[in-house]
């Protein structure tokens, strides 16, 4: 089963389980993010990615300049390591993470926990690729992908005990949508995924065929 097609069924069962009052939540949180237009925003292809250093899930400090030194970068934005439908997602990347490094690129999956909820998040699922911590959106707002939840999905998050100020570290009650990018050498973006319905999400799989079509094209213009 791809990955899509493993959030559909989540996304069926967590919807037969939901209170009255969620659906209502979810409904005006989905409602923001259209109206926000964050898709239309966000950075796209042929856009130049921004440079970050962003502390690991030990606290030591990635920068994507040293990881483009060496290839291809593939940035993925989660919402956090609380959510199913991301965590879904970070194991489906873990399965074509051999693929990748195989094809001299880097993954990296960012979100604005504090390392030690990473670090939970890795060690939980045996990840052997970064999960980066942006404190406060600082990357994400970057490239566009920041929305606030309104106070009602924020009661219905502290009735989950998902209390954001303290996974995250701040007060902002801020998430990023869910989107995933792939990086040439000179920061320019090749592929972007940027989807307002947050439960839809870049299958891995094309990540690496993308990958392989770039790494063909910088091949044949070397020789």
């Amino acid at each position: 089963m791809d990955l899509n097609s493993e959030l559909d069924d989540l996304r069926k069962r967590s919807s037969g389980d939901s209170s009255a009052e969620y659906a209502s939540a979810m409904g005006i949180t989905e409602e923001i993010i259209r109206n926000s237009r964050l898709v239309e925003t966000a950075l796209r292809e042929g856009d130049v990615f921004p440079e970050f250093s962003l502390p690991d899930s030990t606290g030591s400090i990635v920068q994507s300049a040293d990881l483009l030194a060496r290839g291809p970068l593939i940035v993925s934005f989660y919402r956090g390591g609380w959510c199913p439908f991301c965590n879904l997602e970070l194991n489906a990347l873990q399965l074509v993470l051999p693929e990748i490094k195989e094809l001299g690129g880097a993954l990296v999956a960012v979100s604005p926990e504090t390392p030690e909820q990473t670090s939970k998040t890795l060690t939980r699922f045996s990840l052997s690729f970064y999960l980066l911590s942006d404190n406060g959106n600082a990357l994400a707002r970057k490239v566009g992908l920041v929305y606030r939840l309104p106070a009602a999905m924020q009661a219905e998050f502290r009735k989950a005990n998902r209390y954001l100020p303290a996974i995250n570290g701040d007060d902002s009650w801020e998430l990023p949508l869910p989107a995933t990018y792939l990086i040439g050498q000179d920061r320019i973006i090749r592929e972007a995924f940027v989807d307002d319905d947050y439960y839809h999400r870049k299958d891995p799989r094309e990540l690496v065929s993308e990958l392989k079509s770039l790494q063909s094209n910088v091949y044949e213009e070397v020789i």
